[in-house]
């Protein structure tokens, strides 16, 4: 019953249901000036990224004042039974001047990368590397989106200690979600609603594509609408390249599939490139039930969905090339904008579904049945052994 999902009649092309997202309509402003200012803060931060909480703080802290936002700073520490976890969380809140200081958008950035960003299997470290390109373009990005006067949201930059932990203090406080074992200082910036955040996750000096992170804590989900929203603002604006987070670079999917590959491509795929298509759904898949099932976040987007904010994080798959700060920028403030357009909560489109790629999806509807037939079969399997039994 899996092996059909990834294609027709299953699966559907993602849209845009929030009409108000309006993604990519809007003309980018980000240009080369902020690209020289992200590459001399990248120079900046890498200076300290070897340095104690202390001496990164107080960087990230320099800098925000250097671009006109109030930095505040949060301690916190997690006690467990075989260590204690510490560190200190830079942020900073931009007041929109058309707005009321109810409403805000996220943008959060980890010390740490989810990967250790290497650029082959010989380059590989069991360390994972500072977040420094990440850090740069979301500072970068503070300073260039604070010179505009029309959002109609309140932005708070984040930069977070480590990765996962720094997060979690922050969002517990933010939010007001009680933790016993974490002790965190209380912060300045509460009281505005917040709808979405966006993560970046830059490694490398330069990366061929992005990938796509959306699950969250315990099989949570974001709205489609978020996923909908980058996918068309990367195809629209430069035309970069978004994978999902199974993406590989082996040629399994290029491999020559026999008779099993002309039958699928005659009978039911009908198209030059169908089988490759449909074994990459397959894979993409198998690939997002499973980390829903393990239940933990790929990113530290995933640690706002339990407070109703639809967060993504966008990864860029490090490589020698093409793309760059000029591509991160761009996407970052053309995610901004449309989420900036918002009324109210996304709401309409969907909270349960499964991706075969970027750009496809399958309903709850289409695969919970899958599920219920697998216990069917074990049930009826079950009263046939005790039947059996006597």
């Amino acid at each position: 019953f899996l092996l059909p999902i990834p294609e027709k009649p299953f699966r559907r092309n993602v849209y845009v249901d929030e009409n108000a997202l309006q993604p990519g309509s809007a003309t980018v402003e980000w240009g080369w000036g902020e690209v020289e200012f992200a590459d001399r803060l990248a120079d900046r931060i890498r200076s300290v990224q070897d340095k104690r909480d202390e001496d990164r703080a107080e960087l990230i802290s320099t800098i925000f004042q250097e671009i006109g936002l109030t930095p505040y700073k949060q301690h916190y520490t997690f006690h467990t039974p075989s260590r204690s976890i510490s560190g200190i969380n830079s942020y900073a809140r931009w007041s929109s001047a058309r707005g009321d200081g109810r409403e805000a958008f996220i943008i959060a950035v980890p010390w740490k990368n989810s990967k250790d960003g290497s650029l082959s299997a010989y380059q590989k470290k069991k360390i994972r590397r500072t977040n420094v390109r990440g850090i740069a373009t979301a500072l970068t990005i503070a300073k260039f989106l604070s010179g505009y006067r029309h959002w109609s949201k309140d932005l708070i930059f984040v930069i977070a200690d480590d990765e996962l932990h720094g997060m979690q203090a922050f969002t517990s406080q933010y939010f007001g979600r009680h933790q016993n074992n974490l002790d965190c200082e209380e912060l300045q910036t509460r009281g505005a609603l917040v709808w979405n955040a966006l993560s970046i996750d830059y490694p490398s000096d330069s990366f061929s594509g992005i990938i796509l992170k959306h699950e969250g804590l315990n099989g949570q989900l974001p709205n489609l609408d978020v996923i909908s929203t980058l996918t068309n603002v990367m195809y629209r604006a430069d035309g970069l390249p978004v994978e999902l987070n199974d993406a590989t670079e082996d040629d399994w999917e290029e491999r020559p599939w026999g008779e099993v590959g002309d039958l699928l491509e005659k009978h039911l795929l009908q198209s030059g490139d169908g089988t490759r298509k449909y074994l990459s759904g397959l894979w993409n898949m198998f690939g997002q039930i499973s980390r829903l099932t393990i239940g933990r976040p790929t990113g530290v987007h995933g640690l706002f969905h339990r407070y109703h904010v639809d967060a993504i994080t966008i990864f860029a798959s490090p490589a020698q090339g093409p793309y760059g700060f000029w591509h991160m920028g761009r996407t970052v403030e053309s995610v901004t904008r449309s989420m900036s357009n918002l009324l109210e909560r996304l709401h309409h489109s969907h909270f349960f579904y499964i991706l075969t790629s970027p750009e496809r999806f399958i309903e709850v509807t289409k695969y919970l049945p899958v599920a219920i037939l697998f216990g069917v079969a074990l049930l009826i399997a079950g009263i046939a052994l005790w039947v059996d039994e006597g």
